[in-house]
């Protein structure tokens, strides 16, 4: 507890005027991870290993909670900056001194398992700089920028930054510059054959979306490239990077020179450098997108439901400032497969004003539960998503399970302000992938399996037919050699 409120005083004493914005959910976070530092150095001096992840670890009440800890390993925790992270309040059902603390310590560990006890130094000095860079009214996202850049600059040869950026990036915590998004996700090979600049043939090609989210106007430079195919494609070099406006995109179009198999993931590179003025420092990004050769057929068409996203609300207690807006819909599944294989997926349409305000959890009949998105930025309101199993790793614990019943979708939102639709919602397999090589012969609908309930009644059906065609061929002949013997 001493050390904690020690943490508070060296807050101060670098941010004499800490008020306001996220100072108070930070200023509780930043004590706790000042205690859960000393304590885990300490013991790692000694050589022990006791509750490092747990602040207070005595029978206390923090933090408005049943339980008398507070926590430095709030996985669940996310930020979203239009929310109030004031001290000791649950937003999102994680506490705000959690969702602080936890960046800073996880990486502190990492950073510990990587460069031993000079981390502890290496780790305190970059976050007390971090600090040096803020005033009054920050958000955690200006805090997390700042301690970023405190170690590309203090430390550009170690890791420390990348650490940093892998812990704050899982709760959100970065502002978010630029978004890669495919554009659509499933590429139809019907527009394969086209011609490339250099008189090459294109095998169909990949289309993705480079968006800027922010407020701002940036200048980009990179390139791009795709898995499985050979060479590269430069959006701007950094001595002639593109501008690219506030609130605008840029589509990349890659020709693919190699031809996948039908159904095969490729992914999308982009490794980019950007900034917001001339004089300021480029910040190096890399991202990577998913995209499928070939269109799904599924077993099960998804449902349209056309259904309220609800919004979050204000409430009443200081302690909880904020009610989730919850929003629940049903797919019953009926069909013939029993259990969930590897061609499993689940396919949702949701259209949101800020796709970051939204977490959408998959609920099994059996009751698993898997998270398809946890507030992850979108370039535009509406959102189409095929969940595969193959590319979700989160979906894998659901192999094998019951497929026949009731699946739930649960979306959840934690901002005031805005709210959405979910138009459609199912859960199904893949039966194959639509691949042709010409847009002009387009593939037969694929015909109507027997029932295997009607005792045969498909053959039936059949037979009845080919009697009746039989039947008018003969009364045309016969009624041609009439026509003759006139």
């Amino acid at each position: 507890m001493i050390l904690h409120e020690f943490g508070h005083t060296i807050n101060y004493f670098i941010v004499p005027d800490w008020a306001y914005g996220d100072t108070s959910g930070i200023g509780e976070g930043f004590g706790d991870y000042w205690a859960g530092m000393s304590t885990y150095r300490t013991q790692y001096q000694q050589g022990t290993s006791f509750e490092l992840d747990t602040v207070f670890n005595f029978d206390g009440h923090f933090g408005g909670k049943s339980g008398g800890t507070r926590s430095l390993n709030d996985k669940a925790a996310r930020y979203y900056p239009s929310a109030e992270y004031q001290a000791h309040i649950s937003v999102n059902g994680t506490l705000s001194d959690q969702l602080w603390s936890t960046p800073l310590f996880q990486a502190l560990k990492e950073a510990v398992a990587t460069y031993n006890a000079d981390a502890f130094e290496a780790m305190n000095r970059i976050i007390l700089e971090g600090l040096y860079g803020l005033g009054r009214g920050a958000k955690m996202h200006h805090a997390a920028q700042s301690i970023l850049d405190a170690a590309q600059s203090l430390y550009p040869n170690h890791e420390y930054s990348a650490i940093l950026r892998r812990h704050f990036n899982h709760h959100n915590l970065l502002p978010t510059a630029l978004i890669l998004a495919p554009n659509p996700q499933f590429i139809d090979t019907g527009l394969a054959t086209t011609a490339t600049p250099n008189n090459a043939t294109s095998k169909g090609q990949v289309n993705a979306v480079i968006y800027n989210p922010t407020t701002r106007d940036m200048t980009l430079s990179g390139h791009v490239s795709v898995s499985g195919q050979s060479g590269s494609q430069t959006l701007a070099t950094a001595d002639q990077p593109s501008s690219l406006k506030a609130g605008k995109s840029q589509t990349v179009n890659f020709p693919l020179n190699a031809q996948p198999q039908c159904g095969q993931r490729i992914n999308l590179t982009l490794d980019a450098s950007f900034s917001f003025d001339k004089k300021q420092r480029m910040q190096h990004v890399s991202f990577e997108q998913g995209f499928v050769f070939g269109l799904p057929k599924f077993a099960e068409a998804p449902k349209t439901l056309n259904q309220e996203v609800l919004d979050a609300k204000k409430g009443t207690s200081p302690l909880q400032p904020m009610r989730k807006g919850l929003t629940y819909a049903t797919y019953f599944n009926t069909g013939d497969q029993e259990s969930v294989g590897n061609d499993f997926a689940v396919i949702t349409h949701i259209s949101h004003p800020d796709h970051r305000e939204l977490k959408v959890t998959l609920i099994a009949p059996d009751g698993q539960q898997v998270i398809l998105h946890d507030h992850q930025a979108y370039y535009q309101n509406s959102k189409q998503t095929v969940y595969r199993l193959a590319d979700y790793p989160q979906l894998k614990p659901l192999l094998g399970s019951r497929m026949a019943g009731a699946w739930r979708l649960e979306i959840s939102d934690i901002a005031v302000g805005n709210s959405g639709q979910l138009i459609d919602f199912g859960v199904t397999h893949i039966q194959n992938y639509q691949c042709k090589a010409s847009p002009n012969k387009p593939d037969p609908k694929p015909q109507p399996q027997p029932n295997n309930n009607s005792g045969g009644g498909g053959s039936a059906l059949w037979l009845t037919l080919l009697a009746m065609l039989q039947l008018g061929y003969t009364k045309a002949r016969s009624a041609k050699r009439r026509s003759f013997k006139r």
